[in-house]
């Protein structure tokens, strides 16, 4: 029971965190919208409000950032660590298709042939994110528990027949 009970804790630290930084990114991307749609007269008007809102989401993050820190639980397991530790980097731009693989790879890929199941991962894969925080993303957006293992396993996969460049430490 503790340790379900530490696991769980940990998992709603590691979960905030990603929180944190998906709101500040949708934040400040608002922001970013917002000063596309006006005019430059419009843009000059509201910049300092628009200056004031970029600063207060980032010092929000900052501080619930800081929060969370000082809540964390536990170490990371090792596949967390492991995760945490790969950095991404796709090497072809959209949507992958695989089609390049050779056909005995495509046959036996556990991926499947429509791939779909690549489809999310590789969407947040910028070469900045890590594996974990990819996981943790995809299960903000869909809701869904993410296999971190199969998530590993298809990014050595992909690195493999390079489709993604993996930055690792």
């Amino acid at each position: 029971e503790k340790v379900y009970e530490k696991y769980q804790k940990k998992l709603v630290s590691i979960k905030e965190k990603e929180k944190n930084s998906y709101q500040r990114d949708r934040g400040m991307q608002a922001l970013s919208s917002v000063t596309k749609l006006l005019s430059a007269k419009e843009k000059k008007k509201f910049k300092p409000t628009l200056n004031i809102l970029a600063k207060e989401i980032n010092s929000q993050t900052i501080m619930l950032q800081k929060k969370l820190k000082a809540r964390e639980y536990n170490k990371l397991t090792s596949l967390e660590k492991k995760a945490s530790q790969m950095i991404p980097k796709r090497l072809i731009p959209g949507i992958l298709t695989l089609q390049t693989l050779p056909e005995e790879v495509k046959d036996n890929c556990k991926w499947g042939p429509g791939y779909q199941v690549l489809a999310k991962p590789i969407l947040w894969t910028d070469g900045k994110r890590s594996i974990l925080e990819i996981s943790m993303l995809l299960h903000l957006e869909t809701n869904r528990e993410i296999d971190l293992k199969d998530l590993v396993d298809c990014y050595e996969f992909l690195e493999k027949y390079k489709y993604v460049k993996m930055k690792r430490g």
